[in-house]
């Protein structure tokens, strides 16, 4: 690997894994696809057609055998797997919703019971696109455990440093609460259904899809961890706190 420096081996994995529960701790393992092209680009831009989408999956070398790979090495070692995260190129649609449903189930199997099994979306994924409640089919599935969001929330609109009082109040309003963007320009959302920072509403309502279908979610039946969280240390990190500077990165 010339951009990230390879993946450690599966022994040093187990040693890890090991001493993290001789120390008491709880573990939660989180397998991860890097692109290992020029400028590093964020794993959230693989997408292609359906049936790449299913190839992406199933060949030979494909994310089904890498995770099931760790999943038979972290059984028992571990409070929660994670199957995916931030891979929004590829749960843009249905195809890849199923994909991982299927590739969910196939890792409960593996898993002692207790096993906490999630997917971690990004912040703008977990929710809906174009009015369809997409990622609902995978909330949704047995194997699914907790709704797991790597949660950059922009919490902040300003040009100017806010108080630590406005990063607080920025989670239950502001960008993703009362208003988003579109082409630069702010527009009010007329109803919380697809206010994507209104967590409370997301989990305690049925969700209605633009052509008046209901998704299978069921209110109140999964609860949310935030898989990530954080900031970058600059200036006005909180407007953005999903961008992360790289200069290797063409992000």
């Amino acid at each position: 690997s010339l951009n990230y420096g390879g993946t450690v081996c599966d022994a040093s994995v187990i040693r890890m894994l090991k001493e993290l529960k001789a120390r008491g701790k709880k573990v939660m393992f989180y397998p991860m696809i890097f692109v290992e092209t020029h400028q590093k680009p964020w794993r959230g831009r693989i997408t292609g057609s359906p049936s790449f989408v299913k190839s992406f999956f199933t060949r030979p070398e494909g994310y089904n055998n890498f995770i099931l790979h760790y999943a038979r090495l972290a059984s028992g070692m571990c409070d929660a797997f994670v199957v995916g995260s931030e891979m929004i190129g590829i749960t843009c649609m249905k195809e890849g919703v199923e994909e991982f449903v299927n590739l969910a189930s196939a890792v409960k199997k593996i898993m002692p019971v207790g096993t906490k099994i999630p997917y971690a979306a990004d912040w703008s994924e977990y929710h809906s696109k174009n009015g369809f409640y997409n990622m609902d089919a995978l909330w949704a599935s047995e194997s699914i455990d907790f709704i797991g969001i790597d949660a950059y929330f922009p919490l902040t609109d300003t040009a100017t440093k806010p108080s630590m009082e406005e990063v607080k109040q920025g989670w239950e309003k502001g960008e993703g609460y009362d208003y988003y963007y579109e082409n630069g320009e702010k527009k009010f959302y007329e109803s919380p259904a697809f206010a994507w920072k209104n967590l409370r509403w997301f989990v305690s309502n049925y969700h209605i899809n633009a052509d008046g279908t209901k998704s299978p979610f069921v209110p109140f039946s999964k609860k949310i961890w935030f898989t990530e969280f954080g900031f970058p240390s600059v200036h006005l990190c909180s407007n953005q706190p999903d961008v992360f500077y790289d200069p290797a990165s063409g992000e």
